[in-house]
């Protein structure tokens, strides 16, 4: 396998994927990408050796600092130093550098590691200049009918979008009954090979639009995405940053739309302007003509949402609940109030645990009022 256009030989490995020993022994890989805890257990059974490493590169390093696998990295280190005469260099790469990864990082490297700001040390700049962000308001009944309007509106012709939700369950019903066509849908609980052939129809331009959780949120590089929509926005503002960052690459232009109604999700646009320096222009969306407007207008969330949203609701306070005794215009089924009952003392669990949730198990049996579709 040819990594972009040279001639090493690569090999990734990660759960689902068959990969011999002799693959990796004898044919000389020189490069391996792969899962932290498929190296971890492929270092441990003796399948890669690592006498000859020169180069450790862990990226998405926020992500992994976030869900818990210090002490997984620190092993894996370990073993490192243990193998390797000489010391290979260490580069950890991440879009995002918040206090609590500084600290981890730190802790990590002892202390001994060099800071590499590409952003300038502008850390509140982190949208790319070419990035439109958009808002819009509507009400959680409409949002699968306006998804079809902002779609026919910003990505027409032939160009692609992709649509976040914070649920698996959520994304799975978005895609099941919005009837949007060249559409599939991706979360965390499909086997490796659906999601890669998901994907791989999506970079090249059979599936034109994709519906998906946070697993589509990082470490994906798609050709030509014009259009992101968050039809929930993440109470985690770095996420927005994760999310809207699969378009605008590298100097090209993209725009991102995200949908909203009530003061909850206020605050949370609030904080996306607050922590990414985003600053978004509304749009209006008429219910009656469907029609998608574009007013030009500023809107200054931080003004119109003063309250803290971490304050009133906890940083992750929203993912999975819906105001109001509605979710997407269904009726509530017999096991909601059950699941809502379960859901206390969430704020207590685990931080990895509430992430693998998100794409996991949580969120409501909901169904989207398409009874106004074209």
């Amino acid at each position: 396998m040819k990594l972009w256009n040279s001639e090493f030989n690569l090999e990734s490995i990660y759960g689902g994927k068959i990969v011999s020993n002799s693959r990796i022994r004898n044919w000389g890989v020189e490069v391996v990408v792969g899962t932290l805890g498929r190296l971890v257990s492929y270092t441990d059974k003796g399948i890669l050796k690592l006498n000859s490493l020169k180069y450790l590169v862990i990226d998405e390093a926020h992500e992994m600092m976030e869900e818990g696998f210090l002490d997984q990295l620190r092993g894996l280190k370990d073993m490192i130093d243990k193998a390797v005469p000489a010391k290979p260099k260490v580069t950890m790469l991440s879009a995002t550098f918040p206090p609590e990864v500084k600290d981890a990082v730190n802790s990590f490297f002892g202390g001994q590691y060099k800071l590499i700001d590409m952003t300038n040390g502008q850390e509140r700049q982190k949208m790319p200049s070419t990035l439109k962000h958009l808002a819009i308001q509507v009400p959680y009944a409409q949002r699968a009918v306006a998804l079809k309007s902002v779609l026919a509106k910003f990505a027409s012709a032939g160009k692609k979008a992709l649509v976040f939700l914070n649920t698996k369950r959520g994304a799975r019903d978005l895609g099941s009954q919005c009837h949007i066509p060249n559409c599939q849908v991706l979360y965390g609980d499909m086997s490796q090979q659906e999601r890669e052939d998901t994907l791989m129809r999506f970079k090249s331009g059979k599936v034109s639009v994709l519906i998906s959780t946070n697993v589509a949120a990082r470490g994906i590089d798609v050709p030509n995405l014009d259009l992101v929509v968050q039809v929930e926005a993440d109470p985690d503002a770095e996420v927005y940053v994760h999310r809207t960052g699969r378009t605008a690459r590298v100097g090209r232009n993209g725009t991102a739309v995200t949908m909203w109604d009530g003061e909850k999700e206020g605050m949370i646009i609030s904080k996306i302007e607050r922590v990414t320096g985003a600053k978004f222009s509304g749009l209006k969306y008429n219910s009656e003509t469907k029609a998608i407007e574009d007013d030009g207008k500023e809107i200054s969330f931080k003004t119109k949402f003063s309250k803290d949203y971490d304050n009133q609701h906890g940083s992750r306070g929203m993912r999975g609940k819906r105001p109001g005794n509605t979710f997407w215009g269904g009726k509530r089924s017999s096991s909601e109030g059950r699941d809502q009952g379960n859901r206390q003392g969430q704020s207590q669990r685990p931080r990895q645990n509430y992430r693998q949730d998100q794409n996991g198990s949580r969120g409501h049996s909901r169904s989207f009022d398409m009874a106004d579709q074209d």
